[in-house]
């Protein structure tokens, strides 16, 4: 009975080495075969990988010009509401001017020469030929007004106060 073991025990062995070695094959199969699929299945993307590329950097060129056309409009809606502004207040200016008596007329006249000449004055020492920049040479002028008089005037009438 002894010798009955030990050849179903052999027989177990010899089976687990069989199984072993069909595992071992049936592995090597299956990993040649998914490498294959996964081979095949990379060449199968390379299409759409490179139309996705293709299609990037279509809309990054598409990004590009928009986002010029959008600095474009903004710059040129600046542009238009700045001049809408100056305009606005040229006219309030005018407005204001309408209501002035003769006399406060007749020191904003004073105050405006004033103003032109510190501009002229101002644009001689700094070398530029045209002194019609409008902001510079407006402290100058406005000090160059209140030293004509010991009273304190204001400044849009130019009338003592």
């Amino acid at each position: 009975m002894s010798g009955d073991i030990g050849e179903d025990l052999k027989k177990m062995l010899l089976a687990g080495v069989g199984a072993m070695a069909m595992l071992a094959e049936k592995s090597v199969e299956w990993a040649n075969e998914l490498t294959e699929k996964g081979a095949k299945a990379l060449e199968d993307a390379q299409p759409f990988f490179k139309e996705l590329e293709k299609k990037g950097d279509e809309v990054l060129k598409q990004g590009k010009v928009l986002s010029e056309e959008m600095r474009d409009k903004i710059k040129e809606t600046l542009e238009v509401a700045r001049r809408e502004s100056e305009q606005m207040d040229l006219a309030e200016v005018k407005e204001s001017l309408d209501g002035l008596s003769d006399d406060a007329l007749g020191a904003l006249e004073a105050y405006l020469r004033t103003l032109k000449e510190a501009r002229a004055r101002e644009a001689e020492a700094d070398g530029d030929d045209s002194p019609d920049d409008g902001a510079r040479g407006t402290a100058h002028a406005q000090g160059d007004a209140a030293s004509s008089s010991d009273a304190p005037r204001d400044e849009m009438t130019g009338e003592e106060s």
